[in-house]
């Protein structure tokens, strides 16, 4: 049974404080709830996006309140006051403008051509069923 269906940037139900616990269930932190003051019991929510810089990474966790949901693990040192970078992992046709942006510029870090972005860019919109923006 393949619960999940795609949520994209501009849906309804999108929500940046959105973390996916398993392949049938969102946890989606309300706007009234994403301090820290006002919710503890995850903190994946407070987790930054990099696709070059990551410290952690996503992996699999048996949660005492939840289950069995994604937690954050450390994949190097992380001092204190430095910021928690994961990579998303967001499809990218279903993904906000900014992350998309994001991506563009890291295969440029990379040195990718222009016609090797564009192949890749052409790959994920084949996988993902849908078109990305100009």
């Amino acid at each position: 049974n393949n619960c999940k269906r795609s949520i994209k940037y501009g849906d309804e139900d999108w929500s940046d404080f959105r973390l996916t616990l398993d392949k049938c269930t969102d946890l989606d932190i309300p706007e009234d709830s994403q301090s820290t003051k006002d919710y503890c019991a995850t903190l994946g929510h407070k987790a930054c996006h990099s696709f070059k810089d990551k410290n952690a990474m996503f992996h699999d966790f048996e949660h005492p309140r939840f289950g069995e949901i994604m937690s954050i693990v450390a994949i190097k040192p992380i001092k204190k006051d430095e910021e928690v970078l994961v990579s998303y992992n967001y499809t990218l046709g279903c993904a906000p403008p900014w992350y998309q942006e994001q991506w563009i510029q890291y295969l440029q870090h990379r040195g990718l051509s222009k016609d090797q972005i564009l192949k890749l860019r052409e790959k994920e919109e084949y996988k993902s069923g849908m078109a990305l923006p100009d």
